[in-house]
Formats: C-alpha cells, sequence, structure tokens
C-alpha cells in the first residue's frame, strides 16, 4: 500500500456490495455460521426445557335465573315479604348481575377495555364529522 505524505495509508477501494457479495461471504464463513447456528439451537433448546410455560386466563360468568326461585319459600311472590327482605339487604335477587361489585369488576375487566380502545368514535381533531379514529389514535 502505498503511503500518503501524512502518512496515513489508503484503502484499497472494495466492490459494491450486492446479493451476490453477500451470499459468497457467507459461504466463504460456512464454518462460522455452522458454529453459530448450532449455539443459537443449543440455546433456544436449554430455554424450551428450563423456562416453564405460563398461562393465563380470567374467566366470568353470571347465571340468569327466573325470578321465582330467587327466593325461596313465603319470601317468593311480588309482594310482602320479598320487598321486606330487600329492604334489610337479605338476599334480595341473589342474581349477581344486580350487584354494584359486578358492574364496578365489569368496567376493570381486560376485554372491555381492549375493546373501547381500539372503538372508532368521531375525532375532535377534523372538521369533518364524518371523520373517526381510535381512542388510542385520539389521545397520541
Amino acid at each position: 500500500m502505498p503511503l500518503t505524505p501524512a502518512g496515513v495509508s489508503e484503502r484499497p477501494e472494495r466492490a459494491p456490495l450486492t446479493f451476490g457479495v453477500w451470499v459468497a461471504g457467507i459461504i466463504r464463513r460456512w464454518p462460522l455460521v455452522l458454529k453459530v447456528m448450532a449455539l443459537v439451537l443449543a440455546a433456544a433448546a436449554i430455554g424450551a426445557v428450563l423456562i416453564p410455560p405460563e398461562y393465563r386466563t380470567h374467566a366470568s360468568f353470571v347465571a340468569n335465573t327466573p325470578s321465582a326461585s330467587k327466593m325461596a319459600g313465603g319470601l317468593s311472590g311480588s309482594g310482602g315479604l320479598s320487598g321486606l327482605a330487600t329492604q334489610f339487604g337479605i338476599g334480595s335477587t341473589g342474581d349477581p348481575s344486580e350487584s354494584p361489585n359486578f358492574y364496578a369488576k365489569l368496567i376493570q375487566s381486560d376485554e372491555l377495555r381492549r375493546r373501547l380502545v381500539h372503538s372508532y368514535f368521531p375525532n375532535p381533531r377534523t372538521a369533518n364529522s364524518r371523520d373517526s379514529a381510535t381512542l388510542i389514535q385520539i389521545l397520541k
């Protein structure tokens, strides 16, 4: 390599990187490529064996029962004792979908939140009232 007056050697010009040059470089280094592939496969196999699988799910349901079977014996029916029992909070209906706790958990559920975030709403940033955007796009 010829030296320049400043004492710095010049770099030889390289051919442009093309797909063929790239493939030729990989083929030329095939032992290294095989070693790297073997190490990655071994690490993946060890990880698959040592890391335990984790599954998470959450489900809820509400059983709907006929109104006649909600209160037993003399408390069932449309009058008298069932109204009195309801005033004192004694097992008025037994239907969990009528409790405030049910609605609080429903609002906090992941599925409802996910649907809300991905729903389309009128876009307040545009003049056209027919434009819509997801809640994520609106709140950016």
